[in-house]
């Protein structure tokens, strides 16, 4: 299987981080998107919350099963960029709602040994974290709890702007 690892500008991998990256993905046969852990960086990856059985297969092989991932450094299978193409970067949360879309039948982990720093990045206003929570809700594939617990965080977001 062919991966091609995703860095976005200003990113800096810690020594060790994509051959972190190809190890989990080693690890996980059903691997389709494997990210990074990010330090400096507002975005945060999704957890699996729901699906039991792929989170505490994960644990086992010390990942974190997760729905939707940020595009800062992703480890991307060949096959997933032909059917998708490249994650959009601009507006806030569009590479999340591209990685949920693509992780509607699961296959995204966290690679937390694999470490990149962003230091340059500051965290989106509450109404661009708002708007990509709206943006992540009608993603196609997403569980009724899972967009269940999106209406809350859009409307958690909306007494705070």
């Amino acid at each position: 299987m062919t991966w091609r690892w995703l860095l976005a500008d200003g990113a800096r991998p810690e020594p060790g981080a994509r051959e972190a990256l190809e190890a989990a993905a080693a690890a996980r046969p059903d691997a389709r998107l494997v990210g990074s852990r990010l330090l400096g960086s507002g975005a945060q990856p999704w957890p699996e919350l729901f699906a039991k059985d792929r989170a505490i297969a994960a644990a086992r092989d010390r990942l974190l099963a997760v729905r939707a991932l940020p595009a800062c450094s992703l480890l991307v299978r060949e096959d997933v960029l032909a059917e998708h193409g490249e994650p959009p970067l601009r507006p806030w949360g569009a590479d999340l709602a591209w990685s949920a879309a693509v992780l509607r039948d699961g296959g995204g982990y966290l690679a937390p040994e694999s470490v990149v720093r962003r230091p340059d990045v500051t965290a989106p206003g509450r109404l661009a974290q708002l708007r990509g929570r709206a943006r992540l809700a009608v993603v196609p594939g997403l569980t009724p709890p899972e967009r269940l617990w999106l209406a809350y965080a859009c409307l958690t977001a909306m007494r705070a702007v």
